[in-house]
């Protein structure tokens, strides 16, 4: 899948199922029927893609936020789904997994920063260039991840207003125990998918790490005598 329509893709599903909490929200605040015009639906969907391919954007920052900043960086979701690949890294591979350009650690020094986003846009290079194949599979695999990160936090924002709205009521109990019984159901949803997101996040950092040692070591093996003659002839 190319990037931007992977992007395109994932910003407009993820903008799409946040429509789940936030109409009802507007509603909410604003009292008013949330309903498309009968004359023109059309041209209003038209109008309202640009503003859910904004939302989702506003959703897929925060879902990054959330799983990987949330309460640390080193305590997060997305360092927890790193352990086992990195430990797998660390036994099996013969490049330090520090040194791998897909590495998710923290640099150490500003330096180091730059080394690791130099080997990183050295093998992408490679990796676009000559492996066109393994470029779709990294970007399918992250494309997948980015929308189960969107829907596990749409899920959790959804029962949370859903937990809400549940006291708010006005005292009536079978209303109340709907938006309960709703708010259970988003949490539930919510649980399940942050779990879905966490082992493909984990498959699919293995494969970056593996991807990421087999790159790295064939753009730093020099050229063979054919391949330096070619180099030097300028063919």
């Amino acid at each position: 899948m190319p990037a931007l329509p992977g992007l395109l893709i994932e910003y407009l599903v993820n903008g799409a199922v946040a429509l789940i909490w936030l109409l009802p929200l507007l509603r909410r605040i604003s009292g008013l029927e949330l309903v498309l015009p009968d004359g023109n639906a059309a041209g209003a969907v038209l109008m309202l893609l640009p503003l859910v391919y904004g939302l989702g954007m506003v959703v897929d920052r925060l879902a990054k936020l959330l799983t990987g900043k949330v309460p640390a960086q080193t305590l997060s979701l997305q360092w927890l789904a790193s352990l086992r690949p990195e430990h797998r890294a660390h036994r099996f591979d013969a490049l330090p997994v520090e040194r791998n350009p897909f590495y998710r650690g923290p640099a150490a020094t500003p330096e180091q920063r730059s080394a690791q986003m130099l080997a990183r846009a050295r093998v992408l290079g490679i990796l676009y260039g000559k492996h066109g194949d393994l470029a779709a599979e990294l970007t399918g695999r992250r494309s997948r991840d980015r929308v189960a990160r969107g829907f596990a936090v749409n899920f959790l924002l959804a029962a949370v207003l859903a937990g809400l709205a549940a006291p708010g009521t006005g005292g009536q109990a079978p209303v109340a125990v709907n938006a309960a019984v709703l708010a259970a159901c988003f949490a539930v949803a919510a649980a399940v998918m942050f779990f879905v997101w966490a082992v493909f996040d984990r498959e699919s950092y293995a494969f970056e790490l593996s991807l990421g040692a087999a790159l790295l070591e064939e753009s730093e093996t020099p050229p063979d005598g054919a391949q330096r003659l070619t180099i030097e002839m300028g063919v």
